[in-house]
């Protein structure tokens, strides 16, 4: 059986959830008001692929994998103030959108 073409997860990912619509709205919930140290789109990964990874999940282990994602590092004072309600109206909106795209 022919193997079919790699294709690389990221550009898969990104077909999903490209970086301007998780800025868009990470700024119309209220997520992210301006650009700082944080990237909306860095974070929004980081918890979606790094709550999968390992057995046992932590604030700290996802503020690593956003580093290693991200390529900077944090504080952790200012990795762990995005957790706010603004942070889930964020991610609820992001997975009714995929979810609209897979299913119509």
């Amino acid at each position: 059986m022919p193997r079919s073409p790699s294709v690389p997860i990221h550009r898969t990912l990104r077909k999903f959830l490209p970086p301007a619509l998780v800025e868009a709205s990470a700024r119309a919930t209220g997520a992210f008001q301006r650009v700082r140290k944080v990237d909306a789109y860095a974070l929004v990964w980081s918890l979606i692929l790094g709550f999968s990874a390992g057995k046992v999940r932590t604030i700290a282990g996802l503020r690593r994998v956003y580093e290693r994602v991200s390529r900077t590092t944090l504080e952790e004072s200012s990795f762990y103030c995005r957790f706010t309600p603004a942070l889930v109206r964020l991610l609820r909106q992001l997975l009714d959108g995929v979810l609209q795209q897979s299913w119509g």
